[in-house]
């Protein structure tokens, strides 16, 4: 682990948290955080788009030295804001012991006893937190965290130990997020191009689904009143037609131990759009 001479909250911070896995952001990467995505992340990464600030935001940092003060008192210690880094993982911490044997990570939820971080904080329980947690215990090699979740009414806090597992995963999850980035797989497009060619298919579909639906309906009509398998009138001629099954060639035990692959058709390659979810 490697201290840093870098204030939490500067201009030059922020360049530099571009350059480093940062253990706030693992909660997203691991897709366990209810405010951001993975897209998010790349995209933060890619061109610098950070969360917008908004009023949670704001109550954390305004009290965050009352939730740091809550902590130093728990632990006899004073704290002050640090920034840690360990190879290309980094994470700015709340507090560290001189020591160094227990970090601190403090939460000041805007809605208070009412919100869901202090309710899971209750029942023992970090929540999508832990990873942000074990993250910051996988970068600075302590033995333990602390974890503190501060509100006007009361406060609550837990002492966490190092998950390896954890670790392990949230490594991977990294690794695999820079591949997105890297391969521009993992970022969603907002150019008003794309927005526009957007809204025009949805336009598009949504007056095909409306006509596919109307002509099912009416397709459904014609059948319900034929008395023959073939009909005729006004035009048009309804044709009952039957078709064999498909052959289930897997099944058949005389090509068990045949390569079918010599009697494949070519390739062949078509555009599937689905609602992201």
């Amino acid at each position: 682990m490697r201290l840093l001479e870098l204030e939490q909250g500067s201009e030059q911070w922020r360049k530099w948290r571009r350059t480093r896995r940062m253990a706030s952001l693992s909660p997203a990467v691991m897709n366990a955080s209810p405010w951001q995505t993975r897209r998010d992340v790349i995209a933060f990464y890619r061109d610098g788009k950070d969360a917008t600030d908004n009023p949670a935001m704001a109550f954390g940092r305004a009290h965050e030295s009352d939730a740091r003060a809550y902590a130093a008192d728990l632990l006899n210690e004073f704290l002050t804001p640090c920034v840690v880094e360990q190879d290309e993982y980094a994470a700015s911490l709340d507090g560290l012991t001189d020591d160094g044997e227990t970090l601190v990570e403090a939460k000041a939820p805007y809605r208070g006893t009412a919100s869901e971080t202090f309710k899971a904080a209750l029942q023992d329980s970090a929540g999508g937190y832990r990873w942000q947690i074990q993250h910051q215990l996988m970068v600075t090699g302590c033995k333990r965290a602390l974890y503190v979740v501060w509100t006007p009414e009361q406060s609550v806090h837990l002492f966490i130990e190092p998950d390896m597992e954890m670790h392990k995963a949230i490594r991977a999850a990294w690794d695999s997020l820079w591949t997105e980035m890297l391969d521009g797989s993992g970022l969603e497009r907002d150019d008003p191009q794309w927005l526009a060619a957007v809204a025009a298919y949805r336009g598009a579909k949504a007056i095909a689904d409306v006509a596919e639906l109307a002509l099912t309906t009416a397709r459904d009509g014609l059948v319900g009143l034929a008395t023959r398998d073939r009909e005729t009138g006004a035009g048009i001629v309804l044709q009952k037609v039957e078709r064999k099954g498909a052959i289930e060639y897997a099944k058949v035990p005389e090509l068990a131990e045949v390569n079918l692959e010599a009697y494949r058709k070519a390739a062949s390659a078509s555009w599937r759009i689905d609602e992201a979810k």
